[in-house]
């Protein structure tokens, strides 16, 4: 019914094969024997004959289009690859950004972005407007695109288009060019978002007027693209960097020499930080469909509107509306705050935007983040000033590309360009590239954070827009200058306050850290700022300010211990000034010392990033070394088998050599040792007089484990090497576990489908022997018959590994999932005519299933070959006990849904007698 109704939609349609009544009907009807039609597959199949069924050829595309949905798809894209090249190009491009892209692409995005992807023919550059046809789009992709129904975003046809595409082999020539993976769409998406900011359209800055914020604004509206491409690619950056073509677009539009580009693209993302709000909130409020009212919200609700500034509030707190960060000294700004605290009681808002209505009513994609500005001073036009500014100081040309990479923490493009040796002291109006790199964002947002703005706030805040400690120790080892003053407009006058403040917004005082190592004299402003840390405990009693101040004490009571820099005035200062809060109800041990568990903490922090430098600072002190010991050492040891921590596992163990339990417990860490993952950590227990042959209380050694599942096949790899000597690796593989009685050559063959991978590890590197191979449960006749590999069944028997029979064969013990090509290499193995002296193989695989389901290939292999063995009367016995069979089979009802394929094939061997 459904398959009719389309194929009636159809044939309204202007030049429709379907205007011929035979031919409607003759369409119809072929969807009359298909068994289990989805109406995917049927909206699928019309449009297929739709789109490419003639009046001629129609009766021959109906006998021959395919019977399911995955049969349309790929004749779809067969038909794609008859299209000419820059069409399959459009499609394959258009489906990959489709698929993965994150956030989406809007319909207008997707079609400029498009015109870079390097379709044959077309070349951005020479269009008016940089971009595809929507309509292009639409018709070349056909049954895998669709519109969604908001109008603002392409998408999948359906979720099943998604799943064929991702499960498209990659090796297959024909169609691995349409296979989507979200690797390749990160990767065409980055690189197309930089040949769009390369496009000579984009090569100028707007002009030296007062319409710098409507140059950007008409463009962003005309070609939305362009911020998508400035904001999305700095996050692909760190991962696309070793993709040569990707790391050759970013250092041309990142070149020293300052292209229009660069400072193009460099405007556009300031302006968005500093008007726009967070990468959070720009996602979130990409396809809103309904007008954000400012009458319908309280003040308080706007602040924590999902595209608020990250630091709109602390902004409304510390700077004055007159004093522009870019332009103004501090002095400028505090007068600007004495007459923002003036006309703060006006509460009438800004007449100059509102609606026809009674309402002010904000655009989804406008700016949010400075109303209050707006409301407050209606005639002053605050963000067309502030975009004015910022067009200035990116034209002056000090704001190089390495500031920009350090300001958006793009660590591999920083290395980049270090290497091309970028003047790592200069000064810009917004500092040097340290000083970008501590503040990130936030130095274009603000220079300050409001007391006000909670904890949990930060918490929602991205981590790649917070500060990184990668960068700023690139940056400092490269040779940057930890003591430069700040310039005049920021809210601090040290570098040390901007790192502590810095470690703030990041969460991790490792930056602060970094800072001091590098010279950062103490200065009053960094006391402060401290002040304001401890202000957030002992006032409001949070208790993640508790534990900050508690880690800046310990970080620097620790550089004291080692005479680094300046941590002595530091750590002094610090101390006094939480001292000299009197309403401090909880103590701190970090004032006097550093307690065990710190110590204990940082020696873990250590262990998961590996880092034995580290460890060695701590576990050398004589502190260190007292800790280091019995249950201390014991717990430290199992943290660096977890974290798969060789280096600092190393050298924990030689600290515990010697000990009464040493034994026990390394052979207790061996025993985890069982993925690949572990190769490092198992080299290093064995270094350390680890016993391979050590068993659990199942018997198993590290060889039954590890032959248990998959992805392996290194452990053993190392447990074959010279790590472990001859007689324990003898010792263990013909070990029997107390569970199954098996060895662990038993059980890598039944455990190991598909390759047997552990299996010929073990036969390839030792001396074998039919001892090897012995199993209670199941048998070892049992084992071998149920090998499903013919190559592995051929290595057993080269070996001589397989055990000579006395009675019973594996040919016995087959199963109904038996394959054929695994019983021939048995037959080839084992003699059929001994086989017989026994019991009948045939007999025992008729027997083998209770539903007498059997697979006809391995059947008719076997009397095929029992049957030339002896004369007539032997031949009777065989049909004697199949019709037996037959006849037992008949007697009872068949369960539901059970096809008797053992009957069908006897009732051919009986119409057809050999």
């Amino acid at each position: 019914m459904f398959a009719a109704t389309e194929i009636e939609k159809m044939a309204t349609g202007a030049n429709s094969v379907f205007h011929n009544l035979r031919l409607k009907d003759n369409a119809i009807q072929s969807f009359g024997p298909i068994i289990n039609p989805s109406f995917q597959f049927a909206s699928c199949s019309i449009e297929y004959i739709a789109r490419y069924a003639t009046a001629e050829n129609l009766h021959e595309m109906l006998k021959t289009l395919p019977q399911n949905l995955e049969g349309i798809y790929k004749l779809t894209l067969q038909r794609f690859n008859e299209q000419p090249a820059s069409t399959k190009a459009l499609i394959q491009s258009a489906l990959q950004l489709t698929a993965f892209s994150d956030p989406p692409l809007t319909s207008h995005e997707l079609c400029q972005a498009l015109s870079v992807v390097g379709i044959p023919g077309l070349d951005a550059d020479e269009l008016q407007y940089p971009e595809v046809d929507e309509n292009e789009i639409t018709d070349s992709c056909g049954i895998f695109l669709t519109k969604a129904a908001h109008g603002e975003e392409f998408g999948l046809a359906h979720h099943t288009v998604k799943e064929f595409l991702e499960q498209i082999d990659p090796t297959n020539p024909e169609l691995a060019g349409y296979r989507v993976s979200r690797s390749r769409t990160r990767r065409l998406l980055g690189i197309c978002a930089l040949r769009f900011l390369c496009l000579n359209h984009f090569a100028r800055l707007p002009k030296r007027l007062n319409s710098e914020d409507s140059f950007l604004s008409n463009r962003r509206r005309r070609l939305p693209f362009y911020r998508y491409a400035a904001l999305v690619w700095p996050r692909l950056a760190d991962e696309l960097w070793d993709d040569e073509e990707f790391r050759e677009q970013a250092m041309e539009l990142c070149n020293p020499a300052q292209t229009s580009n660069f400072k193009a693209w460099s405007l556009e993302v300031c302006h968005f930080y500093r008007l726009g709000g967070s990468w959070n909130g720009w996602v979130n409020d990409r396809f809103e469909d309904k007008p954000w009212s400012v009458g319908t919200h309280s003040w308080r609700d706007r602040w924590y509107s999902s595209s608020d500034s990250l630091c709109s509030e602390s902004t409304e707190a510390f700077t004055g509306p007159s004093g522009s960060h870019w332009g103004t000294s501090k002095s400028s700004a505090s007068s600007g705050s004495s007459a923002s605290s003036e006309s703060s009681g006006s509460e009438e808002p800004s007449r100059s935007e509102e609606s026809s209505g009674s309402e002010e009513i904000i655009e989804p994609l406008e700016s949010r983040s400075w109303l209050w500005r707006q409301r407050e001073h209606p005639d002053w036009k605050w963000q067309e000033g502030q975009t004015r500014r910022l067009a200035h100081f990116i034209r002056r040309g000090d704001f190089t590309p390495l500031h920009m990479a350090c300001l958006l923490g793009l660590n591999r493009l920083c290395d980049n360009l270090v290497a091309d040796q970028s003047d790592i002291h200069r000064m810009s109006r917004i500092g040097s590239p340290l000083q970008c790199a501590l503040g990130g964002p936030f130095l274009i947002a603000c220079h300050d954070l409001s007391t006000r703005k909670t904890y949990r706030t930060w918490n929602r805040i991205s981590a790649v827009e917070k500060p990184s400690i990668e960068l700023v120790q690139t940056l400092i080892e490269a040779g940057a200058d930890c003591t430069r003053s700040l310039p005049a407009q920021y809210s601090w006058n040290s570098m040390g306050a901007l790192g502590l403040k810095s470690s703030e917004w990041a969460g991790d005082y490792r930056i602060f850290a970094a800072i001091v190592k590098g010279g950062a004299q103490m200065h009053d402003d960094a006391i402060h700022t401290f002040r304001l840390l401890c202000r957030e405990w002992t006032k409001y009693k949070k208790e993640q300010a508790r534990l900050d101040v508690a880690t800046v004490l310990e970080i620097l009571g620790d550089m004291f211990l080692q005479g680094e820099a300046e941590a002595s005035a530091y750590l002094t200062a610090f101390r006094h000034v939480v001292t000299d809060m009197h309403d401090i109800d909880v103590p701190l041990p970090a004032l006097e010392a550093v307690t065990d568990d710190m110590l204990v903490e940082r020696m873990k922090k250590a262990i998961e990033s590996d880092s034995l430098s580290s460890l060695k600072e701590t576990g050398k002190t004589p502190r260190g070394q007292l800790i280091l010991q019995d249950d201390t050492l014991d717990g430290l040891i199992d943290h660096a088998v977890s974290s798969l921590a060789a280096n600092c596992l190393s050298f924990l163990l030689d600290r515990f050599s010697g000990s009464e339990n040493e034994n026990v417990k390394m052979g207790r860490l061996l025993l985890r040792c069982t993925g690949n993952e572990f190769e490092d950590v198992l080299v290093s227990l064995l270094k350390h007089g680890s016993k391979a042959a050590t068993t659990d209380r199942e018997g198993r050694n590290i060889w039954h484990l590890s032959t248990v599942g998959s992805k392996s096949e290194r452990i053993l790899q190392v447990l074959m090497s010279t790590h472990v000597t001859k007689k324990d690796r003898e010792t263990a593989l013909h070990a029997l576990d107390n569970i199954n009685g098996r060895t662990p050559l038993a059980n890598a063959l039944f455990t190991g489908h598909p390759d047997y991978h552990e299996a010929s590890i073990i036969l390839k590197h030792c001396q074998a022997s039919k001892d090897m191979l012995q199993s209670a449960r199941p048998s070892v006749n049992a084992i071998i018959a149920g090998i499903e590999s013919p190559k592995t069944l051929q290595e057993l028997h080269n070996r001589g590994v397989l055990p000579v029979p006395d009675d019973e064969t594996p040919l016995h013990d087959l199963q109904t999932n038996a394959h054929v090509d695994a019983v021939k290499q048995l037959l080839a193995i084992y003699s059929y005519q001994d086989s017989l002296k026994w019991k009948s193989p045939v007999g025992s695989y008729l027997a083998s299933s209770s539903f007498s389901i059997y697979k006809e290939d391995v059947l008719r292999l076997l009397i095929s070959t029992e049957l030339p063995l002896s004369s007539g009367p032997h031949q009777r016995s065989i049909w004697s006990m199949v019709i037996d069979h037959l006849v037992e089979v008949l007697s009872k009802p068949p369960p539901l849904g059970v096809q008797w394929a053992f009957w069908d094939f006897c009732a051919q061997g009986l119409a057809n007698p050999p």
